[in-house]
């Protein structure tokens, strides 16, 4: 990965914290993988949230199972200059998309807020092709190819995962996304009362060149989502750490 891209890894929680931090910091740093050249924000959010000047130096930000209502209404406002940028990306894992998940401008990014997940147990995940899906051929030609998103492109048709299957307030296609991997909804358990909004779709992963659907066109710069990636083995795992790094180079157009 070239050393020309710069990103801002954000870690912080509040209130529950995901032991796979360390794990998946880890793992983002070790071979096969190039070392990705980043600065971890966990000491203090004001160093670089604080002021747009802050956040240029950086190409990307990687929202790492961030939870909670971390940022001030300031922050917020720089963070949404950020995401206005084209240049610029956004990646999201995991519980990113619990990271103020009451606010609007912030799941604008994301295209969708946490909801709730069912117990922690395997299901099935499959990803999505031109092939199996007609809608991926509109799809920018760096996204989609016979054989899938690049970040699902050495991912097998359908993958068992031991994971937590999130679901959403909302559907996030009409945020404008590009679903590229989902959750085969027969395959787990879940009791929970899912949200007539989300519709019927169990999305995993997702990505997005940049503002449509339902939103307002302030997000203006790639986004790439995986909500895989709660527990510590799962960060061990060459399949996966894999599925990251495709979706960081993609966002980062590398």
């Amino acid at each position: 990965m070239s050393t020309t891209h710069s990103i801002l890894v954000i870690t912080t929680t509040l209130g529950y914290r995901h032991s796979s931090i360390p794990s998946a910091l880890h793992a983002l740093q070790s071979p096969p993988h190039p070392a990705l050249p980043f600065t971890n924000t966990e000491s203090d959010l004001s160093t670089y949230f604080d002021s747009p000047s802050t956040l240029a130096p950086f190409s990307a930000l990687l929202f790492l199972s961030s939870i909670g209502d971390i940022f001030t209404p300031a922050q917020l406002a720089n963070l949404s200059t950020f995401a206005a940028n084209p240049r610029n990306a956004i990646i999201g894992i995991h519980s990113a998309t619990a990271t103020h998940s009451r606010t609007d401008s912030f799941a604008r990014i994301f295209g969708a807020s946490f909801d709730y997940h069912p117990d922690f147990q395997t299901g099935d995940v499959f990803k999505l092709t031109a092939s199996t899906t007609p809608a991926l051929e509109t799809s920018a030609a760096d996204v989609s190819d016979g054989d899938g998103h690049v970040s699902v492109r050495n991912l097998p048709a359908r993958v068992t995962v031991a994971d937590e299957q999130y679901n959403f307030f909302s559907d996030v296609r009409k945020s404008g996304v590009t679903v590229v991997a989902e959750w085969d909804r027969a395959s787990y358990r879940d009791d929970g009362e899912r949200k007539a909004a989300m519709g019927e779709l169990q999305p995993a992963v997702w990505c997005r060149e940049g503002g449509g659907g339902e939103g307002d066109g302030s997000v203006r710069c790639r986004v790439w989502y995986t909500s895989l990636g709660h527990s510590e083995e799962i960060w061990s795992e060459a399949w996966f750490v894999g599925h990251v790094f495709g979706g960081i180079e993609w966002a980062l157009r590398v």
